[in-house]
């Protein structure tokens, strides 16, 4: 069963610029929240970016140290060494890196420093 309300034309019309009106504020809203998101996400990911590159630069700052004729590259890969992360794992490890990028990096590093401690020789 419907019902019907009664009210003048100038009510009606009041309340039909009222609705009309605060759909289109909500729809202003919406578009400037997706803005302000779009925005932030921009940002998080610039920062993201450049955390990776510090993270990076520290670790290759870190590994210039390797030792390839006195140390193993098991020792530098030991999480109980004192030479892990060179030096700095604790610090390391809070920027972020896990073990597994650490590991990888310093084998990386370390066979680096060995094929050119060999071209060395070579010479």
């Amino acid at each position: 069963m419907e019902e019907f309300v009664q009210m003048s034309l100038e009510t009606y019309d009041t309340l039909k610029r009222n609705n009309e009106y605060l759909k289109r504020m909500l729809k202003e809203v919406q578009e400037s929240h997706d803005k302000d998101v779009a925005q932030a996400k921009k940002e998080i990911n610039d920062w993201a970016e450049k955390i990776e590159r510090y993270k990076k630069y520290i670790l290759e700052h870190n590994c210039r140290f390797l030792d390839v004729e006195n140390y193993s590259l098991e020792h530098y890969l030991d999480i109980d060494s004192w030479d892990y992360g060179m030096n700095y794992k604790d610090d390391l490890l809070n920027l972020g890196f896990t073990r597994q990028e650490m590991d990888g990096f310093i084998a990386d590093k370390y066979e680096e420093y060995v094929k050119d401690k060999e071209e060395d020789t070579d010479d």
